[in-house]
């Protein structure tokens, strides 16, 4: 194919975010006269970054990618040359993952180099308020918590590592596959197993925590430093420190969140209270130095109200509690004198 006829990423970019000028487009017009097979790409472009946007379906950006190559690989010896097909299913690729505009153009280097495969992520993003329960192409299954994001890729190679990244909290039940790996990325910490289940908490500005439910993993710091947990084994990586506390510990007691429970064991009071922010969705501020040396061990079943829970707090710990403009303000009621 010559150099006139190849696919030109900028302006496929320009032209998915309405920046393209009228010599452009009429650029991608001759383009498309001359290689009809490209002239559905910008309408498939379009309707897969409508589609990926219906979270209901933790599968949308997969499932795009997956039903467009197995029908260009239907049509590939009747409809497409070779390298047509090779370049629509690098488009694919592109279009298959949340923010198909932004990485088509972030996919344009390696479609000039065949010989380098970019890695295209899915991002899942639970708000706070909510849960969600995803299932990776290999059957392992992932509950993410509220106020968190995971990260995995369209498609693993068969002989891969499987790396996903976490921000905030997620159960893992692994599906064993001893000749792959299954390592979980968190900023400060990576999580390695073959096959088991585990809780991991990497909120921001808390310590890294996991627990394991079943199995084994090998815990490590961004220091170098590792430790292996088994079953009811617990270990938080201060970060600060570079060291790892380990304890025995009921792991269920760690992801019972999964039903909606709300667990607390010796926790800080700041890191409840930002726990309550998340479940509830409720934006909450702290006044002054609250939670000092002030630990909350409680159980609150799904369902309870976060008025019963603050009230409860509130007498608890001595805390004035008020709403202004919907945002929860919590202090010590010595402060508030």
């Amino acid at each position: 194919m010559s150099k006139d006829n190849e696919l030109d990423w900028s302006l496929i970019h320009k032209i998915l975010n309405g920046t393209a000028t009228k010599k452009e487009l009429a650029k991608w017009e001759e383009l498309t006269r001359q290689q009809a097979a490209y002239a559905a790409l910008i309408p498939w472009l379009r309707r897969v970054e409508i589609e990926q946007q219906d979270t209901a379906s933790p599968f949308y950006a997969m499932d795009a990618w997956q039903d467009f190559k197995t029908k260009l690989q239907a049509k590939q010896r009747t409809l497409y040359p070779p390298n047509v097909f090779r370049l629509w299913q690098k488009a694919g690729v592109a279009a298959a993952v949340a923010g198909v505009i932004s990485l088509c153009w972030w996919l344009y280097p390696s479609l000039k180099q065949s010989s380098t495969k970019a890695i295209a992520l899915v991002t899942y993003t639970v708000p706070n308020g909510q849960r969600k329960l995803i299932t990776l192409p290999d059957s392992t299954q992932i509950w993410i918590n509220a106020g968190s994001l995971v990260k995995v890729p369209v498609e693993w190679e068969e002989d891969s590592i499987r790396q996903i990244y976490l921000e905030g909290e997620g159960f893992f039940d692994v599906r064993k596959d001893p000749a792959r790996a299954f390592v979980v990325h968190t900023p400060e910490a990576t999580v390695r197993v073959l096959g088991t289940s585990f809780n991991i908490e990497a909120y921001h500005r808390i310590p890294v925590a996991v627990t394991v439910a079943t199995g084994k993993v090998q815990f490590s710091g961004k220091g170098g430093q590792s430790v292996t947990l088994t079953q009811n084994q617990r270990a938080v990586w201060i970060a600060g420190r570079e060291e790892f506390q380990t304890t025995q510990t009921d792991a269920s007691l760690y992801n019972i969140w999964r039903e909606g429970i709300l667990q607390f064991r010796d926790e800080p009071l700041p890191e409840v209270i930002g726990a309550l922010e998340r479940r509830f969705n409720v934006p909450m501020r702290v006044i002054g130095d609250i939670g000092k040396d002030q630990y909350c061990t409680a159980r609150f079943e799904a369902g309870e109200s976060l008025d019963n829970i603050l009230e409860s707090m509130r007498h608890i710990y001595g805390l004035t509690i008020t709403q202004k403009e919907g945002v929860i303000l919590i202090q010590s009621r010595q402060a508030g004198k």
